[in-house]
């Protein structure tokens, strides 16, 4: 096997050519040597491999001599919330997230909630499994203990969540939900019975065999059910979750899409209100939008390149309250520097709850003094990183640019700017983001980097 499911931040590939049983064994047995670990929570997600690829992970660390806590079928955050409530040294999560069905991987964190590193701990983890796949597994040599907490891990991270709102203060509110089917609808169900609200239920019900389709709320194709049932019953908001409820996306109560962008601008602004001067991670895909709010309560914008592993590392290394990606990933101080797909739906619809306002009320201000596209995927037909060196040089020839290389491509001019960044995953594919001073200057340059992309 060439091993080419371990990226840079989590393991993730096709079952059973690069993703199977053995992988995810000798993978957990790395995880718990690289930790120094005696005891590890692992978790897992509703795809049909996911319970197989659980017992595999437990089992070969049982074998090996290290204790479990199993958390069975749950979401990625509550393996992190187990890393910082309970006494393990590193936490399992088995899940392939939003990709394709046929696809599976792990993810992982360190106690306390510190990220496993790209720069080093994946690297390592990679060469171990490298020279121990052709190994046999540990058999019981010194068998490890299956762990029964005094208190219920669902039940502490349920009352983890809810420490973040006020309940007594909230008001009913009629909210749409889509879980796709994927790990979020229980958590939602339990925390239900704390809320005033009225949940319409999209997709709720875990089923590994995603009969709605995959469950990534960033596709177009995957939002007219849960907009529409918005519309049907004149709801104040829409959620939907990916597959292991780690990404939420909103739309407020007209179907409007509240985009990671605008969505890290608002929970920022949220936050700072209560904790002015702090630090804010933010993606530098856009940014004009959360540079204004972040100054006007004298806080710090720190940039941070894409993917929940840099921003966990980012926030814990800067003590940053708060961050934010547009894909989807809010990341908090409290919880750990971790990401939650639960924490900031509950933070808004507090504070809709206390204001009286509308989600559309506090976005639409927002997008139309910071104008932004959606992300554009475009597949070219040579490799990315020649380019993105083209477009640079492009835009070099022009002039008035100002350009940096966080993430990819970021060319600044005074009234606009974009990034263009290559994707992790495939040569051939470049992601644009572009934002203007005006929605005008937007739509026109948009078209202007979508046409010069086509030439190549």
């Amino acid at each position: 096997m060439t091993l080419s499911c371990f990226k840079a931040y989590d393991i993730r590939g096709k079952i059973p050519a690069e993703v199977n049983t053995e992988v995810i064994a000798h993978a957990a047995i790395g995880v718990a040597k690289l930790t120094d670990a005696t005891t590890l929570a692992v978790g897992h997600d509703v795809r049909t491999t996911s319970s197989s690829f659980h017992e595999a992970a437990c089992t070969a660390l049982l074998n090996a001599g290290y204790n479990v806590l199993s958390l069975g079928q749950c979401a990625t955050e509550e393996v992190y919330h187990a890393a910082m409530h309970f006494d393990v040294q590193a936490g399992l999560m088995i899940t392939g997230s939003h990709n394709p069905i046929d696809q599976n991987g792990m993810k992982i964190i360190r106690a306390g909630g510190q990220a496993f590193s790209a720069d080093d701990d994946m690297p390592a983890l990679h060469r171990y499994v490298a020279q121990n796949m052709n190994q046999p597994l540990p058999q019981a040599t010194e068998h490890g203990t299956n762990i029964t907490p005094k208190e219920d891990p669902r039940t502490a991270y349920i009352q983890h969540l809810l420490s973040y709102i006020d309940t007594t203060k909230l008001t009913p509110l009629t909210i749409v939900t889509n879980a796709g089917n994927g790990v979020g609808g229980p958590i939602l169900d339990a925390l239900e019975e704390h809320l005033p609200f009225t949940f319409i239920k999209v997709h709720n019900t875990p089923d590994g065999t995603f009969p709605n389709g995959i469950p990534n709320p960033l596709l177009v194709e995957s939002r007219a059910i849960t907009l529409d049932t918005l519309k049907k019953h004149n709801a104040d908001l829409a959620i939907a979750w990916d597959g292991d409820a780690d990404r939420c996306l909103l739309f407020d109560e007209q179907g409007g899409y509240v985009s990671g962008y605008y969505m890290t601008g608002l929970l920022a602004d949220l936050i700072l209100s209560q904790q002015p001067g702090g630090k804010i991670v933010h993606d530098p895909r856009l940014v004009w939008n959360t540079f204004d709010i972040i100054q006007k309560h004298g806080g710090q914008a720190i940039p941070c390149k894409a993917g929940h592993g840099h921003f966990k590392k980012k926030l814990r290394d800067e003590g940053a309250i708060f961050g934010g990606e547009n894909s989807g990933h809010y990341f908090f101080e409290r919880f750990g520097c971790c990401d939650s797909g639960m924490i900031p739906w509950l933070l808004i619809t507090a504070h809709l709850c206390q204001t009286g306002q509308k989600l559309s009320a506090l976005v639409n201000p927002r997008k139309q003094q910071f104008p932004a596209s959606e992300e554009t995927n475009k597949t070219l037909g040579q490799d990315a990183s020649a380019v993105l060196t083209a477009v640079e040089k492009h835009y070099s020839a022009i002039g008035g640019a100002h350009f940096t290389h966080l993430d990819g491509l970021t060319a600044e001019f005074p009234d606009w700017r974009f990034n263009l960044r290559r994707s992790s995953n495939e040569p051939e594919l470049v992601r644009l983001n572009v934002e203007a001073k005006d929605s005008k200057t937007l739509k026109s340059k948009e078209t202007e980097l979508i046409t010069l992309l086509e030439t190549f």
